[in-house]
């Protein structure tokens, strides 16, 4: 504890470093006072301090409620929770396991808040309150281009759905086409292309994010000449979070 308190601190943040390690150790009703004592040596600048500390119950994690998930299963917001039934209370964790479930995407509110247990006072109860944002989203959209010698006519629809099975799942699709205008022919080809995709956090259980992607283009290889590719590709992306900024990921 008092590696935490150095030499020059005023008391009054001693107190707030000693609270501060007790509480992140289930203490969370500990109580400290810092008592000034006798002149230390010949100097009058140097004072004796005491801490007088109480440390009360050390909390463990009791019942984990969960309100307001309609589509969304359990697990997929347990698995985001840093406090699981049993462990020590750390009230750190409980507001980073609200950061966490809120950076799903899937809930426009997110709130934890903990209370004492009615059945056993060593116990905290976590509640965690929901609101899910709708699965569905989509886009549309048109544009124009002017890409030498041909001038071009673009339109694209994405659609997406969230959630899937209440996992956190997004299966995807996004078409677009485009009408190239040449001053030889009006409409000479239609390009197109079309990519569907799926991503799948935690599959089977798994500490992974998996990504697909199945597209189909067509395309004008070069505006020199009239010559078009048509294209099938298929990508895997294996994703592993390591940490707040690592990420290692595996793409085929």
């Amino acid at each position: 504890i008092f590696s935490r308190i150095h030499c020059g601190d005023e008391p009054e943040i001693g107190v707030n470093r000693i609270l501060d390690y007790y509480r992140e150790r289930g203490f969370v009703d500990v109580r400290c006072v810092a008592e000034e004592g006798e002149v230390v040596g010949s100097e009058s600048s140097v004072l004796s301090v005491k801490f007088l500390i109480v440390e009360g119950i050390q909390y463990r994690v009791g019942e984990v409620m969960i309100l307001g998930n309609n589509r969304t299963h359990p697990s997929t917001i347990l698995r985001e929770m840093q406090l699981k039934q049993g462990d020590i209370f750390v009230p750190s964790k409980l507001r980073r396991s609200e950061e966490d479930i809120g950076l799903l995407g899937i809930f426009s509110k997110v709130e934890i808040v903990a209370h004492s247990s009615l059945t056993n006072p060593r116990l905290k109860d976590i509640k965690i309150a929901l609101t899910e944002s709708r699965p569905g989203i989509g886009e549309v959209g048109t544009g124009a281009a002017y890409e030498d010698p041909k001038f071009r006519i673009r339109s694209f629809l994405g659609l997406a759905y969230r959630n899937l099975f209440g996992r956190n799942h997004t299966v995807s699709f996004r078409g677009e086409v485009a009408f190239p205008i040449s001053k030889d022919s009006f409409v000479p080809f239609v390009e197109h292309a079309t990519v569907i995709g799926l991503r799948s956090p935690n599959p089977w259980e798994l500490p992974l994010t998996f990504n697909t992607q199945i597209g189909l283009d067509r395309f004008e290889l070069s505006p020199e000449g009239p010559k078009l590719v048509n294209r099938a590709r298929i990508e895997e992306r294996i994703e592993r979070k390591v940490s707040s900024v690592t990420t290692l990921f595996y793409r085929l």
